[in-house]
């Protein structure tokens, strides 16, 4: 309420309270013996107007009161001229009653509405973040709780993504503060416009992050690219994306925030633009003992054809190996012709469309690894290689 309203709203409490006495005391002067009923009549017909107010009603609380006051001076006086003054005296006074309660209910009414509105806009304010306009992190993780008990009972899929762009050195300055708060929203705008309805995106200091339910793997997957590629293409900003999915990698959203925010981590750390919480759970389990690659013999493998191939690669402990395999493939094959399907117990399994005919002898080249055992069976090839302990990475 500004101060033109209130004092809009004061001066009209003051004047109907104003009404109410001169109206008691000229009904009381004109005849002394119904003063406290008009004085009961303008009270009951203000309180009226006050709470219900419509103009039908208004008209009939009026009309209802000059009925009661004619009839109590029919019952006192009988039929005679004189109840016709007092009683025209009443409708007037009823009248300006009813009219000063109407209006102060509309004032009071807009006034609460406009309330309303203030609190409903800290709400928002408090609930969304005021310059990217995502959820809030609490909230988020609010949301997350609920998405992750419906997923429970339709045993459906759900991941949870953070995302963070490698803030360039002026950010840092006093004077990037504005530059770094006008990326912020347009990354905001990026991630919303890469989800769908039901995603739900939020931010929390530095990172971005978003709900995604009934997303698997490969679903998260072409988000996550989507992501990178936009924000790459858009604003020239290196990206890094920690992804973890609903039950593999937790059943709570602190389980779930905590391996999305590891493999986060391990994106920043090794450079790699995306990290399923996958690899870093599997990279950090003990190995079990390598056992012979049980496939047929074979002396040349022959050339690959162009229709795709699906490579697997065995015996991986270290995480870093890993995604130097994955990286060695892409810069050879093309990024666009490898896609990696899975990394479990172990064992790295890519996709690479039109790979090239040599590209069985590039492996010992590509693989920064001694590779033990190499067999191909149709559009698959095995390779066992040999780490010396885990954590330890090759060179």
């Amino acid at each position: 309420m500004n101060v033109k309203q209130d004092l809009q709203f004061k001066l009209l409490v003051a004047t109907l309270g104003v009404w109410l006495i001169l109206g008691s005391l000229v009904i009381g002067w004109v005849d002394s013996t119904f003063y406290m009923l008009a004085f009961g009549l303008l009270a009951l017909t203000t309180t009226l107007t006050l709470i219900y107010s419509s103009r039908l009603l208004d008209v009939g609380i009026v009309i209802a009161g000059t009925l009661i006051f004619g009839v109590v001076q029919v019952l006192v006086y009988g039929f005679t001229p004189r109840i016709v003054f007092p009683a025209i005296v009443c409708l007037v006074a009823l009248s300006g009653a009813a009219a000063l309660g109407t209006l102060a209910n509309r004032q009071f009414t807009r006034v609460s509405q406009q309330l309303e509105q203030q609190h409903r806009l800290v709400d928002e304010l408090r609930v969304y973040d005021p310059d990217t306009n995502l959820l809030r992190y609490p909230y988020a993780l609010q949301t997350l709780k609920n998405e992750i008990a419906r997923s429970q009972r339709y045993n459906r899929p759900l991941c949870v993504l953070f995302l963070r762009v490698n803030e360039p050195p002026e950010w840092m300055q006093p004077q990037g503060e504005l530059a770094k708060r006008a990326a912020y929203q347009q990354i905001a705008e990026l991630v919303r416009g890469s989800l769908r309805t039901v995603d739900v995106a939020f931010f929390n200091a530095t990172k971005f992050g978003a709900i995604l339910p009934e997303t698997d793997a490969v679903g998260s997957r072409l988000v996550a690219e989507r992501l990178i590629e936009r924000i790459a293409n858009k604003m020239r900003l290196a990206t890094y994306i920690g992804i973890a999915h609903f039950p593999s990698d937790g059943v709570t959203e602190e389980e779930l925030v905590r391996g999305a925010e590891a493999a986060l981590q391990l994106a920043l750390t090794t450079g790699q633009p995306l990290v399923f919480y996958v690899q870093l759970r599997h990279a950090v389990r003990p190995a079990a003992p390598i056992q012979p690659l049980d496939l047929p013999p074979t002396s040349q493998p022959s050339p690959l054809n162009h229709t795709g191939i699906e490579l697997h690669i065995a015996g991986l402990r270290d995480l870093a190996n890993t995604l130097r395999i994955e990286q060695a493939l892409r810069d050879y094959v093309g990024a666009e012709n490898v896609r990696t399907l899975r990394f479990m117990d172990g064992t790295l399994v890519l996709e690479l469309k039109h790979p090239p005919s040599d590209l069985t002898q590039k492996l010992a080249e590509l693989i920064p690894l001694p590779i033990e055992q190499l067999a191909r069976e149709g559009r698959t090839i095995h390779a066992r290689v040999q780490e010396a302990s885990v954590g330890t990475a090759a060179h």
